[in-house]
């Protein structure tokens, strides 16, 4: 009796449990679902801890925004750091306009990452460099990547890339100094350049005596090779900057032969048996004729350069119809190359042996040059050579065939005539521009001295051409240009500029109707002078 009653209460807990069974079980589910839940959340929080503890030991500043409402909700440590943020109370829930340089930077990156988001229907993905500011008012360049969180929230991964940009910033000032200087150096080599291979081609014109003659070719050999370094330097520090322009012009592939006869008398003073092969070359081509010419130059002046007297040099060029590739092949029987140094061949400021710049002379840019403008052309320089055996240069080009000749190329030897004016301040380049034009056709000239006084001509004369020199003091050629074509004056202006950069030439076909380069090439003017006067001579 005495036990029955000490455990007496636990016969009333198991009656109470009879009696009210299915209460209890939901209590104790209800029970156990609840410690289930703390310790989960427990967890959780414990994880989410770890999370923000990672977070807040990488060195990348994390930022978590809610791009509806476009607030501020959480910044990790090195957030706190990167933007100055003292306390994090103090911009949660505050807008991410504070933090752009201004409300066009924030409505320019709002536009689009928005874009983005209607694009690819996500946020992941999205990137942008842009400024932002920190709390102390100070601004910085930054590179930014979009991971997406929950709801509308979104984790933005700030890189600090300030000092990147601002150098990159700091070498592109450096490129257009150097832009700057090289079209300078361009302009004040060119100009007088111009004037003395000007005054070599008239006196060629002339009758003179065979040491006179020499003379001349002394001199113009001379002027061309200085001309060529020039231009190696300028076409060097084009191509490594991208700013190359490939044309597409119909031309006659013959005439790429010109690029290697102009080299028979240098071949001539070695006692060098330049042999031209050549087939299937009936057809015009389109494709970039002065840029294949340079290359073939280059090509031509080198073996020239490297073979012994009394050797020869075999030119092949062919048209492959079936693969519309334009081939090209000079053999030498030169120095030749050692195998180990092949591939180092077309490398900038390279020859094959450092000794054969002071024997040889050269930049060692021409065949650099030559290589990258095939590849840009959409074609291939190659080599194969031997030590003491010569070498064999090689390049193939696209090139598409025309059946039928073009009618501006039909007409290149008609005889022209009209009434021209020269604006030019250097007396030397009116001689040369003068002579030039006189030796070319019957044409009435006027010179002027500069800008103001050409606008006086063209309001007083009708000229069927205009030939403008782009650098003169007080009003330069194309200033003069677009005052002459204010009053409604339609001749055609040509700029004559030393100034060979791409931006230059832009500038001056955005005003005048064309141009033509210093040293003045004759065939160019030809040029010209046939498509301008070809109308008034119909």
């Amino acid at each position: 009796l005495h036990l029955s009653n000490k455990y007496l209460w636990i016969i009333k807990l198991y009656n109470i449990y009879l009696d009210n069974k299915a209460t209890i079980i939901v209590i104790m589910i209800f029970s156990f679902i609840f410690i289930m839940m703390f310790i989960f959340i427990y967890k959780l929080r414990i994880k989410n801890k770890k999370i923000e503890t990672l977070f807040n030991k990488v060195p990348v500043a994390y930022v978590i925004g809610d791009i509806k409402n476009r607030k501020i909700v959480y910044a990790n440590d090195y957030a706190k750091q990167l933007f100055k943020i003292d306390n994090l109370e103090s911009v949660k829930n505050q807008s991410a306009l504070d933090f752009h340089i201004n409300e066009e930077s924030y409505n320019k990156f709002t536009k689009s990452w928005q874009k983005y988001v209607q694009k690819y229907k996500t946020i992941e993905g999205f990137s942008n460099i842009l400024q932002f500011r920190k709390k102390d008012g100070s601004i910085f360049w930054s590179k930014i990547y979009a991971v997406p969180y929950i709801d509308n929230q979104v984790i933005w991964i700030v890189f600090d890339v300030d000092e990147l940009i601002n150098t990159q910033h700091r070498l592109e000032k450096q490129m257009k100094v150097k832009e700057e200087f090289l079209a300078n150096m361009s302009h004040e080599i060119r100009t007088p350049l111009n004037a003395i291979l000007g005054f070599i081609y008239i006196l060629e014109q002339q009758e003179t005596n065979e040491e006179n003659k020499k003379y001349l070719k002394v001199m113009k050999q001379s002027s061309k090779s200085l001309l060529n370094i020039i231009n190696d330097i300028l076409d060097f520090s084009k191509i490594n900057q991208g700013k190359i322009t490939i044309e597409k012009i119909v031309f006659n592939p013959k005439e790429l032969l010109d690029s290697i006869i102009l080299f028979d008398s240098k071949a001539k003073e070695k006692n060098i048996k330049i042999i031209i092969n050549t087939s299937n070359l009936d057809n015009y081509l389109v494709s970039d004729e002065t840029k294949i010419k340079q290359i073939i130059s280059n090509l031509v002046s080198n073996a020239i350069k490297f073979t012994p007297n009394d050797k020869q040099i075999i030119c092949n060029i062919n048209y492959n119809e079936t693969t519309e590739k334009l081939y090209f092949e000079i053999i030498d029987e030169g120095i030749g190359i050692e195998k180990e140094k092949l591939e180092n061949i077309f490398n900038p400021f390279t020859q094959a042996d450092n000794s054969t710049t002071r024997k040889y002379g050269g930049t060692g840019l021409g065949l650099s040059i030559s290589y990258k403008l095939a590849m840009l052309l959409g074609g291939k320089l190659g080599v194969k050579s031997e030590l003491d055996k010569g070498s064999v240069f090689y390049f193939t080009i696209p090139a598409i065939k025309i059946d039928e000749i073009p009618k501006e190329l039909e007409d290149k030897n008609i005889s022209l005539k009209g009434k021209i004016l020269i604006v030019e301040d250097n007396k030397s380049n009116q001689i040369v521009l003068k002579s030039l034009l006189t030796s070319f056709g019957n044409y009435e000239i006027d010179i002027v001295n500069s800008g103001e006084e050409a606008i006086q001509k063209a309001k007083q004369n009708q000229y069927d051409l205009i030939f403008m020199d782009k650098n003169m003091p007080k009003m330069d050629g194309i200033k003069t240009a677009i005052k002459i074509k204010a009053l409604g004056i339609k001749t055609p202006i040509i700029a004559v500029t030393a100034d060979v950069l791409k931006e230059t030439k832009e500038k001056i076909l955005s005003v005048m109707d064309d141009y033509i380069s210093k040293p003045i090439d004759e065939n160019k003017l030809k040029q010209i002078l046939s498509k301008y006067l070809k109308e008034n001579n119909d």
